[in-house]
């Protein structure tokens, strides 16, 4: 699985200023992983904000090359809003990628919600939301969004910023 770790991808300024976006309470409920799935979680568009689609892209795009920006919004999980194995993609399409970025404040490995990746012999690998770190990964690699365990109370935040590679 080709799949790019980046740690401490944004300067401490611009991850305060993450964080204290997604403390408004601009979430949505009713997120899916994929149309006719029964689970539901949080989202916030974040499409029409230029600090997430000029600035932290332009950033992005110097870690990781040149990409066209899609679609850019924050996912949200609490305890028992586990996401379902999906593509981003179709599983035939080579052009797509999602960076995901990890944007809690701290995280504990006991809490869980990591990103699951699954291959096509059921083998999984494991990311652990670390803070202000990302995978850049093809999006037609099947995965999910694990829930975060009862020991984590918070809100396990994501940015996905899917691409297409120029």
């Amino acid at each position: 699985m080709e799949i790019i770790e980046i740690e401490n991808i944004f300067s401490f300024d611009d991850y305060l200023e993450i964080r204290e976006y997604l403390n408004k309470p601009n979430w949505s409920y009713g997120h899916k992983s994929f149309p006719q799935s029964i689970k539901c979680f949080w989202k916030m568009e974040l499409e029409n904000n230029e600090f997430f689609t000029n600035h932290l892209f332009q950033i992005i795009k110097k870690n990781i090359g040149e990409y066209k920006l899609e679609t850019v919004y924050a996912n949200g999980q609490t305890y028992g809003l586990d996401g379902d194995f999906h593509y981003d993609c179709s599983p035939s399409d080579n052009s797509r990628y999602t960076f995901l970025y990890y944007c809690n404040e701290e995280w504990d490995n006991k809490f869980l919600g990591c990103t699951v990746f699954k291959d096509s012999d059921n083998n999984m690998k494991y990311f652990h939301p670390k803070p202000n770190s990302a995978i850049l990964f093809p999006g037609n690699i099947l995965h999910c969004g694990q829930a975060p365990s009862r020991e984590y109370y918070g809100l396990r935040m994501t940015i996905a910023y899917k691409l297409r590679k120029i």
